[in-house]
């Protein structure tokens, strides 16, 4: 049976540096170097974007949205469609919009090379 590796956390700095091949005052400019070359750099491979459409129908996964709509459908069933719909649609909005900007927001990070 395969041992799996210790958590970097539990592992001595000592032991952890020899893991990384690399020392206390971390990296020469070559080793830095051909690293990069051999690694490439640290980027986040961006995700496939989401259409509008695939965002909009996502929404349905979440348990509380069922619940929402399952309530939805009783209160049209006891005639008052009004509020169940308000807040329907409104929560629904406020979810769409919300996923459609952190989609952006990650864009934004990779193109920044921020992380």
């Amino acid at each position: 049976m395969n041992e799996s590796p210790d958590a970097f956390w539990s592992t001595t700095p000592p032991e952890l540096l020899w893991q990384l091949e690399t020392t206390p005052e971390g990296l020469t400019s070559t080793e830095a170097q051909e690293r990069l070359r051999q690694h490439g750099p640290n980027l986040f491979r961006p995700k496939k974007r989401s259409d509008t459409l695939t965002l909009l129908l996502a929404q349905f996964k979440s348990p509380i949205i069922l619940i929402l709509i399952f309530a939805a459908g009783l209160s049209f069933l006891v005639r008052d469609p009004t509020d169940a719909l308000i807040i329907i649609l409104s929560l629904q909005s406020y979810l769409f919009c919300l996923s459609f900007e952190l989609g952006n927001l990650s864009s934004i990070v990779n193109q920044a090379n921020i992380c």
